[in-house]
């Protein structure tokens, strides 16, 4: 469960534990509505489960951060997923980088820990622009993530109706998994993303 601090706007507090259960050398942890996630030592023991889940699942995304290898499945729709150590970020990000929206800005400097605040966002967009189909391309300033009652929202200047985002924490890592459930959409790649106003 997400801790709430009623801090209007703030995505820390809609990072979640996981609960993983063994798969081969990975664990696995069930996110519902069809949707797994799953970690592993290496890229050879996550390919290995991916094998083990074929057939159950439609499209998938993967990450990888300094020993931590993951995917994301979904039995249909869109998915996308990123992965990134705090240290990383603490290395590369800063809230004057341009990529964050202003809106975003404020609540970092706000924020009881600005670079878990940061590395939520930057997570966010990773897993976002993996799921459209056009990675980091997306006007990275334009879109803005906040935290309202426990739910990440996401405000952009095209539709983005249907998504579903979640963080997680895994010790060091942080996890971000953006979902839009898609119904026909074609097996094992995200579809072709939106046109996207620069």
């Amino acid at each position: 469960m997400p801790v709430r601090h009623d801090r209007a706007g703030a995505l820390a507090d809609c990072l979640r534990d996981l609960a993983t259960i063994p798969f081969g050398e990975a664990r696995a942890a069930d996110l519902g509505e069809g949707r797994v996630l799953l970690f592993a030592p290496s890229a050879a023991d996550r390919d290995a489960a991916a094998v083990r889940m074929a057939g159950r699942v439609t499209v998938v995304s993967r990450s990888s951060a300094s020993g931590c290898h993951a995917a994301a499945w979904a039995r249909c729709g869109r998915i996308g997923l990123d992965v990134e150590t705090v240290s990383r970020v603490t290395l590369n990000a800063q809230v004057g980088d341009p990529w964050l929206a202003d809106s975003e800005r404020r609540l970092v400097i706000a924020a009881a820990d600005p670079v878990i605040e940061l590395a939520c966002r930057w997570v966010l967009r990773e897993a976002y622009g993996k799921a459209l189909g056009v990675g980091l391309a997306l006007p990275l300033d334009r879109i803005a993530f906040h935290g309202q009652a426990g739910r990440i929202m996401l405000d952009t200047p095209w539709p983005s109706d249907g998504w579903n985002f979640a963080l997680y924490r895994q010790g060091e890592t942080l996890c971000a998994v953006a979902h839009h459930a898609m119904p026909g959409t074609p097996w094992g790649r995200n579809p072709p993303g939106p046109a996207l106003d620069r």
